[in-house]
């Protein structure tokens, strides 16, 4: 089938382990193509033994480490060759029928020193060489995706993004060498907290009247919080441009892309779109939208939402998500209180939340083709609240209107039957039946 300008070209993610379509990878690719997949995102590059424990799928290479002074992770304790040698034939596949192959967290089973995901930031060689090994390892791909690392963007305590966890000592040195003092970071930060556990139900919807100065007022005015944002900013970029750099010393053709949260959560998290498109060839934002779960867009809302209140007394649900709108620029139609979350999605929120979030990421780049959003939906997507194949009709028309041109599907065991046929006949080819023997994976 020709190349149709107004469908939406698919990736597919697969991986974690790497079997799940090693036996029958022909069979998969010509369903795939039928879908309208062009290009595969693997890994992380992990194969599994008979008592479910991950292997990496090669041995380090101890140039790439001693280079930049770090030490290398311990080889695998088991190899498996056929599974390998399988691996190399599905690549060749892939390029044979012309499509993208990218490897997903290719810095996975880094060594000593990059354990922690802040120290990540403090001791990046470590968590970058793991990331040039695994590339160099496998000559017939494009170039890798990161995910993370990134600074937290959620308030809940306890929870694994919290933005007021994420100042460890070990990013101390890091901050002193880039001139900040870091005691005014972690201070400024617990300012913030303290502001937002001191709202009442007036003062929000009076700094809320004032729009965009009321929200410097309600955070409290804080020049040290500005350079707290800055220093999340520099870090990250920082590190991608240094881990590109390294990149093309090895290769000068490999790609990178990085998978940052959806761009009203970015720029908490560290993420300058535009300023990191000089050093990434794609990005792809989480056009992650469910309850609950994993970085779901209305989950986190939720999450600010719900921890407002319990830290406000006599905070509605109401005033809290005008703090989120405040701070996020985020307003969810027909969302105002914590019940109207379980009423699934309006149409009003493709219409104007997904056109907005996809048409900020298009604008960070020079081409569309380099945004490719991750999606998933189906029964269980990160553990959040399953959305069902209209949602996916929907998530895909509103980005198509706002421009985009094609999007990753998260994980190819996610998919149901009827994700399969949206991918068929908003991507793919409707005219042609999935082949036989290819069925939705459980």
């Amino acid at each position: 089938m020709p190349d149709d300008p107004a469908r939406l070209e698919a990736w597919m993610r697969f991986g974690q382990p790497v079997e799940t379509i090693l036996d029958n990878y022909e069979r998969v690719f010509d369903a795939w193509e039928v879908l309208g997949v062009r290009g595969i995102v693997i890994g992380r590059m992990v194969f599994q033994d008979g008592q479910g424990r991950y292997h990496a799928i090669f041995q380090p290479d101890a140039r790439h480490y001693k280079r930049l002074g770090v030490q290398p992770p311990p080889p695998p304790q088991q190899m498996f060759a056929d599974r390998r040698r399988k691996l190399d034939r599905l690549f060749a596949e892939a390029k044979r029928r012309r499509w993208s192959i990218l490897i997903f967290a290719p810095n996975a089973g880094e060594g000593p020193g990059a354990r922690d995901k802040y120290h990540r930031f403090a001791s990046p060689y470590a968590w970058a060489a793991r990331a040039v090994d695994t590339l160099a390892q496998f000559p017939e791909v494009d170039g890798g995706i990161i995910d993370g690392p990134e600074w937290g963007y959620e308030i809940e305590p306890g929870h694994r993004s919290d933005i007021f966890a994420d100042l460890p000592e070990t990013v101390r040195a890091l901050a002193e060498s880039m001139h900040y003092d870091f005691d005014e970071l972690r201070q400024a930060a617990q300012r913030l907290r303290a502001r937002l556990q001191d709202l009442n139900e007036q003062a929000v919807r009076s700094y809320s009247e004032a729009e965009s100065a009321g929200t410097a007022g309600l955070l409290g005015s804080d020049p040290d919080l500005m350079s707290w944002v800055r220093f999340r900013t520099e870090v990250l970029t920082d590190t991608v441009k240094m881990l590109k750099g390294l990149m093309h010393e090895q290769r000068a053709d490999l790609c990178l892309g990085m998978g940052p949260r959806s761009a009203a959560f970015a720029p908490l998290c560290g993420y300058d779109f535009r300023g990191l498109m000089k050093y990434l060839d794609y990005l792809l934002p989480k056009h992650y939208f469910w309850h609950r779960g994993v970085d779901g867009f209305y989950g986190s809302v939720y999450r600010w939402m719900r921890t407002l209140t319990e830290w406000n007394p006599g905070l509605s649900d109401e005033a809290a998500l005008a703090v989120v709108k405040g701070v996020f620029g985020i307003e969810l139609p027909g969302v105002k209180s914590a019940f109207d979350f379980e009423r699934g999605f309006p149409e009003e929120f493709f219409e104007q939340v997904v056109i907005k979030e996809t048409k900020a990421a298009l604008a960070a780049v020079d081409r569309p083709e380099q945004v490719v959003p991750w999606v998933d939906v189906g029964r269980r997507p990160h553990r959040g609240d399953p959305m069902g194949s209209g949602d996916f009709i929907r998530i895909l028309g509103a980005s198509r209107q706002a421009g985009l041109k094609r999007f990753l599907y998260h994980n190819h065991a996610h998919l149901t039957a009827a994700e399969i046929e949206v991918m068929r006949h908003l991507c793919g080819n409707p005219a042609v039946p999935v082949p036989g023997g290819y069925e939705a994976p459980n």
